[in-house]
Order: C-alpha cells, then sequence, then structure tokens
C-alpha cells in the first residue's frame, strides 16, 4: 500500500511535449490556431472528444483526453483528477499505482477492521475493560473501508468503460465512447500487458512508451472537421 501510494506521489503524471499539435504541419497548426483566433469557433465537431483543443492558459495546443490542472497550472495527459491526499495530479502515468493504492489501502483497513472485531467484543462483553480505543479504531477502521471501497468500485467502472472522472460527465452525451475498447484492452492500457506486473505499482518502459504514443499521436483529420477512429 505505502509503496503505490508514493509512486502515486512522486510519479509526474504526463506533460505535453513542448511545441506538440495535432496537425500534419507546423503551417496547419498556425493556420488553424489564427483561424481559431479570428473567429472563436472550430469547423471540428465540437461532440467528437478527439477534435483538437488549444489551451488558453498553456498557450499549446492539447492532446486528445488531456486537460488543464489549476492545482499544478498545466495541461495533463489523459488527467483523472487532481487528489489531495496524494499532493499531485491523477493521470496518464500514475493512474495505476493510484489504482493500486485505492485497492491495497481497502484491503489494509478491512483487515485493520476485522483484527479489531475480538478486542472490541472482549470490551462489551466485560472480559476485558482496559481497551476501549479498540472500539474506536474499529469503528474508524470500518469507515475508512467502506470509504475506499466506494473509490475503489467507482473507478472499477471507469476503467472498465476506459473513461476518466473528469470524462465521466461527458460519457453520457457522447455513445459510443470512442476509447472504450473493451475489458481486456481498457486494462491492458492501464496495468500493461504483462499481467503478473498488474499487482506492481511500476510502468515499465514499453509500456510508458505505448502509452504516450497513444495519446501523443497525431490523429488523421478527415474532410469535414471529423477524426478518424482511434485504432
Amino acid at each position: 500500500m505505502m509503496w503505490s501510494y508514493m509512486m502515486a506521489v512522486v510519479t509526474d503524471p504526463g506533460r505535453v511535449p513542448p511545441g506538440w499539435h495535432p496537425f500534419s504541419d507546423e503551417a496547419a497548426a498556425r493556420a488553424e490556431l489564427e483561424r481559431l483566433a479570428a473567429t472563436e469557433d472550430s469547423h471540428y465537431d465540437r461532440r467528437d472528444p478527439r477534435r483538437p483543443r488549444y489551451c488558453k492558459r498553456c498557450q499549446a495546443w492539447k492532446p486528445e483526453r488531456a486537460h488543464h490542472c489549476s492545482a499544478t497550472g498545466r495541461c495533463v495527459l489523459k488527467m483523472d483528477h487532481y487528489c489531495i491526499w496524494v499532493v499531485n495530479c491523477v493521470g496518464l502515468l500514475n493512474y495505476k499505482p493510484f489504482l493500486l493504492f485505492l485497492a491495497y489501502s481497502t484491503a489494509a483497513a478491512g483487515l485493520a477492521s476485522g483484527l479489531l472485531v475480538k478486542p472490541t467484543i472482549d470490551f462489551f462483553t466485560g472480559v476485558d475493560f482496559g481497551h476501549p480505543t479498540a472500539f474506536i479504531g474499529a469503528v474508524m477502521a470500518i469507515a475508512f473501508t467502506m470509504a475506499m471501497a466506494g473509490f475503489l468500485v467507482m473507478h472499477a467502472q471507469l476503467l472498465s468503460a476506459n473513461c476518466s472522472t473528469i470524462e465521466m460527465y461527458e460519457k453520457a452525451r457522447i455513445q459510443p465512447w470512442p476509447y472504450n475498447r473493451g475489458l481486456r484492452r481498457n486494462l491492458e492500457e492501464v496495468f500493461g500487458k504483462v499481467r503478473w506486473r498488474w499487482a506492481l505499482p511500476l510502468v515499465s518502459a514499453q509500456d510508458r512508451r505505448s502509452m504516450l504514443d497513444a495519446v501523443l499521436a497525431p490523429r488523421l483529420l478527415a474532410p469535414g472537421g471529423f477524426l478518424s477512429s482511434p485504432v
């Protein structure tokens, strides 16, 4: 649990490379930016989350699924949310350790609740009046277990649909959700292709490259402002 927590804290969630844009060349990127500045509108389908987007705060184009984090002052790749408990933004590269932290902390709190059952019963039945803290600890452990389990279930549902917390509000308006590639591929996108590593809060160099390529590779822009479907 602590390993996962520390990895979620110290791992950068993912930065947008300087000068990145989703167009074929710099000229096309400048032309689109000039057109947006002149009309404040886009000929791309605004319902499509894969459309080119420009961050006015960063003064730069941002990739698909990237959002500006006001806490860190920059755009974060595949941003999920800013978590005050890990003092970091949860995004593309630290979502796996964050999920493992939720899972392991739920298990640890459940274990603590179980271990405190007998001391609590002994306290109330008069077997041992010297440990009132056992009852207080049991109440807190049970409450913490329920809270963490709720977060874990919510993120498990989002993970199964390949949807972030921010995108959850968009998903209801966009059907079918373009990033849902099936349960197995959705899991591999976050945890990697080597399954024995799923329980470890580490991202291999190969998985890291695959994750970055998936969100940073420009897509071909189709006529009429629509984007090609993701591979």
